[in-house]
């Protein structure tokens, strides 16, 4: 069945806010994440470039904010859905929030389910609040009623830009939200349909709003009067060569920081893949930095199941860049989604994974993001899967001095899904820390599931910290696995370091074995 997916971009710039964001969405089979923004001014651009369906909107943006975007976005393009986030408990931001029109509000600490329903509902066309919005709501209503003098039962504008009164019926429509009751809940308490429910809501937000001028012509005003608006991306078209070598074709995709081109290697006819900076984040040497760490440790490596870095340097305007293998496979996070793997085709990919962490551990580099969404797969001649490991962009020289410091307060390196205890409390890493995130990898390869989630990042941490992984996934009806598998895989994930293999040729040859046994020629 091919349903068609949310196409979502997040805009949001605190690094662990966006990687909860895009942890939480990578878990909606039907949602797929087409870009991340750091500021105001890359969001608009984004939005004109990927026409997304739905934008997760931070208000307090760097540069342009979020409430700006939204109503240059909006203005441009109407049909896309806006969903806006606030950390701020005041008034005054929710009601500037709610002045924006976008279609859905919510505060940052919403749970994955509210977040899912906030996705369904504006994807209809519908409004959304989730229950600490509707509170304030409620809370400015009494307010404006003390204020005015006026009955409940009464509705009538406030005057000078005042809060507006609501009748009675969306009174009560904000009380049952605020309780957190869901849509069709409410529907039954009201005695009507979801959909009318959904009117109603989306009526209440109508009459909050204060009445807006031309859209278009804000937006094309504001692109006028900041020509960084529409020039957040390097002008980078079709025919553009790079190092007198590498012609730029098409984007293939963009994330917060950098954007990924198609390209040719015209010195041997090699279609590459060519990553750049993205252009908001060239003034921060620390981005700089990393990235061309990136491209310096995955070149340190040659090794046929890791991914190739022909080249990288810097542009003549000063961009950095990197030259690598163009991939036409699927990331193994996408092939779990889509089917369950056989034992074998498991133990495949890796012992592939364990031939090029081992040949990355050999030259002191620890991955520190290993993950399904890395592990890409292609097709080999004989027609099975060849691992490709990527995204090194967390990468580390272990013999590296600690004086780089490409880190700063707040970033968290890695997905907390797959990130060891000791990653979680900032202790020094190693190949076992890698050893642990191979493990996480393995058990959703053959589970479905990852081995701990949570309902926030802070829950996450917990459960790597303290929580023992359950056993219960591979007793259903065609998940169990060996016992030499089972005892393998949960070493992996023991919570000190000393009780974990020791090295990836430890974990390769159980796996090989397992592999060649009489058991996997079935």
């Amino acid at each position: 069945m091919n349903e068609r997916k949310h196409r979502v971009l997040i805009a949001e710039d605190h690094d662990i806010a966006r990687l909860g964001l895009r942890l939480t969405l990578e878990k909606m089979p039907d949602v797929e994440i087409v870009g991340e923004a750091i500021d105001g001014d890359s969001v608009i651009a984004q939005a004109d470039q990927f026409d997304p369906n739905i934008i997760l909107m931070d208000i307090n943006l760097p540069g342009i904010s979020g409430i700006q975007a939204t109503k240059l976005i909006k203005g441009a393009h109407p049909k896309t859905s806006i969903i806006m986030f606030t950390s701020d408990s005041s008034d005054e931001t929710v009601f500037a929030a709610l002045g924006a029109g976008a279609d859905g509000y919510c505060l940052k600490d919403v749970s994955a389910e509210e977040l899912r329903t906030a996705i369904d509902s504006v994807s209809r066309g519908a409004a959304w609040l989730d229950p600490g919005v509707a509170q304030r709501v409620l809370r400015a209503q009494v307010a404006a009623r003390a204020q005015n003098n006026v009955s409940s039962g009464e509705k009538n504008p406030a005057p000078n830009g005042q809060t507006k009164l609501l009748d009675e019926g969306q009174v009560k429509l904000l009380e049952l939200i605020q309780k957190g009751m869901k849509l069709q809940d409410i529907a039954i308490e009201l005695n009507l349909s979801a959909s009318v429910v959904e009117d109603r809501l989306r009526s209440i937000l109508d009459e909050i709003k204060p009445v807006q001028g031309n859209p278009s012509a804000i937006h094309q005003s504001a692109l006028q009067s900041n020509p960084s608006a529409s020039g957040t991306f390097p002008a980078i078209k079709p025919g553009v060569i790079l190092a007198g070598r590498f012609s730029i074709e098409d984007m293939l995709g963009s994330g917060g920081v950098s954007m990924v081109y198609r390209g040719k290697d015209l010195a041997i006819g090699r279609t590459v893949a060519i990553k750049l900076l993205q252009q908001q984040t060239l003034t921060e040497e620390k981005e700089k930095q990393r990235f061309l760490q990136e491209a310096k440790t995955a070149s340190a490596i040659s090794h046929p199941n890791v991914i190739t870095i022909f080249d990288f340097g810097v542009t003549p305007d000063g961009q950095p860049y990197m030259v690598m293998d163009y991939i036409d496979g699927v990331g193994l996070d996408e092939l779990i989604k889509q089917q369950q793997l056989s034992l074998k085709r498991v133990l495949d990919i890796f012992v592939q994974v364990c031939d090029a962490m081992t040949a990355a551990h050999k030259k002191n580099i620890i991955h520190r993001d290993l993950k399904p969404s890395n592990i890409m797969l292609v097709k080999n001649d004989e027609g099975t899967d060849l691992v490709k490991l990527v995204d090194f962009g967390m990468a580390k020289f272990l013999i590296e001095s600690e004086d780089l410091k490409l880190s700063k307060t707040g970033d968290l390196f890695g997905t907390p899904l797959y990130m060891s205890p000791e990653h979680f409390k900032g202790q020094k890493l190693d190949a076992r820390s890698d050893i642990y995130g191979f493990g996480c990898a393995l058990y959703e390869a053959l589970s479905g599931s990852t081995p701990f989630n949570g309902s926030s990042l802070y829950e996450l941490m917990n459960c790597h910290v303290n929580e023992e992984p359950s056993r219960l996934p591979f007793l259903r009806p065609g998940k169990e696995i060996p016992d030499e598998l089972e005892s393998l895989l949960f070493k992996m994930l023991k919570k000190n370091p000393e009780d974990r293999q020791q090295s990836m040729s430890e974990i390769k040859t159980v796996l090989l074995k397992l592999l060649q046994s009489n058991s996997m020629a079935r």
